[in-house]
């Protein structure tokens, strides 16, 4: 560490390495002695290391260096640096949600399965549908309802003939079968007794019930009825023409053959197939009315134009996506539900349905889940499943169009789907018409 002193007698500059204070120097210039004053000797801790000293080439010229004001903050070049979140992940940053997270449907036990259970049910809580229909009836839906249902009843009872017949003929095969078998054939009969007395007895009802049903919901469709009670009791009433009909057909014409073949009283043959005819009605009316039922409940119909709405399914989402979905629709805010559909993860959780109105445009949008969790149990994998409702949410026209490009395949009013003409046949899942949401 070299100083430079000023000589107190001629005022030449004294370089002196390692000064210390009282330590007597001569000048180089007079050669007068000298000592070095305390106060002007430096503490060598506070002295640089010449290693540290920066060459003066290598100091910037006061010009260059930039203003402090003119200097970015931190984070501000951080904040630059990051590309903008897009609308659905920036929602769900702003509720606390991550729109990228799964759900572990692999847990350790039992116990784990059902605390998973009570936190999605806490999260995704069940709200009753937007749709609430009136139940109002045109004026001339009752007698567009009564002409249809002598139609089908007149095509019903066709097949309830048929089926009676075809039923006939196996019971005169069955009884010439056991006379060849014997003993054999007695022993088969106790074997397959119950089996065909459970076919006999839900069998026909079962196809009964599915093509009344399938009869009222297309007359439901062109007559604008959308109250379950009409539908329910038109399939009711066509069921009962159409058995009561086979029944006397069988009584009249069936009745002797089967007395014949099968040696048979005719007064209890006359009771048995009663009996049997009253277990197919009842049969045949609940599943006929758990047909319409589900028909018109879960196809929307827009009152103010009188029409049925079209269904349009949405693409999958997984957990994430459903958490910041129900979030959006319970805030009632269409515009973040949409930019969350389309920026949530694909996945198999989350389901959503668009219920349009292809007159006005209105539509419904439900959001239905279904959660299926595994968990080991011995040497084997036992599984629970788990759906809910979060969302149900109605939307203006102009709200329903933010959902068109999410809109994976679209159906009419009985489930046909709606292809783009310019499609090709064998391009898998039909893609949106074009006209969809105009």
């Amino acid at each position: 560490m070299v100083s430079a002193f000023a000589c107190p007698i001629c005022q030449a500059i004294q370089h002196i390495p390692h000064p210390r204070a009282g330590q007597l120097y001569r000048c180089t210039e007079c050669h007068n002695p000298f000592t070095l004053d305390p106060a002007d000797v430096p503490d060598p801790a506070d002295v640089p290391d010449p290693a540290d000293v920066p060459d003066p080439a290598d100091v910037p010229d006061p010009a260059d260096v930039p203003d402090p004001a003119d200097v970015p903050d931190p984070a501000q070049r951080a904040s630059a640096s990051t590309p903008p979140l897009s609308p659905g992940y920036a929602y769900a940053q702003a509720q606390g949600l991550d729109l990228d997270a799964k759900l572990m449907s692999e847990l350790p036990h039992e116990l784990a399965v059902e605390q998973a259970l009570e936190q999605l049910k806490r999260a995704l809580v069940e709200v009753p549908r937007a749709y609430s229909p009136s139940g109002q009836m045109a004026p001339d839906t009752t007698a567009q309802l009564g002409l249809g249902v002598v139609s089908g009843a007149v095509i019903l009872t066709i097949i309830v003939v048929f089926s009676t017949a075809a039923l006939l003929l196996m019971l005169i095969l069955l009884n010439f079968t056991l006379q060849l078998l014997g003993v054999v054939g007695g022993c088969l009969l106790s074997l397959l007794g119950w089996p065909m007395i459970l076919l006999v007895l839900v069998s026909p009802p079962g196809l009964f019930g599915a093509v009344a049903g399938s009869l009222v919901n297309r007359l439901s469709q062109r007559t604008r009825n959308r109250n379950l009670w009409a539908a329910g009791g038109a399939a009711s009433l066509m069921l009962l023409l159409s058995i009561a009909a086979g029944w006397l057909l069988f009584d009249w014409l069936g009745r002797p053959l089967v007395v014949n073949q099968l040696n048979l009283e005719n007064d209890r043959l006359r009771v048995w197939s009663l009996v049997l005819a009253g277990i197919w009605l009842v049969v045949s009316v609940l599943v006929a009315v758990s047909w319409t039922n589900f028909f018109l409940r879960d196809t929307y119909f827009c009152e103010d134009c009188d029409t049925f709405m079209r269904r349009a399914k949405l693409r999958e989402i997984e957990l994430g996506g459903v958490l910041a979905a129900t979030a959006a629709a319970q805030a009632n805010d269409p515009v973040a539900l949409a930019a969350v559909l389309t920026d949530a993860p694909p996945g198999e959780i989350g389901k959503p349905e668009l219920q349009r109105c292809p007159e006005c445009g209105r539509a419904i949008l439900d959001l239905n889940v279904s959660v299926q969790l595994h968990w080991p149990e011995g040497k084997n994998t036992r599984q629970t499943a788990w759906f809910g409702h979060p969302v149900s949410i109605e939307l203006t026209a102009q709200q329903a169009r933010a959902f068109a490009p999410l809109v994976v395949e679209e159906e009419d009013w009985f489930g046909q789907a709606l292809v783009d003409p310019n499609q090709q046949p064998d391009a898998g899942i039909a893609s949106p018409i074009p006209d969809r949401f105009p």
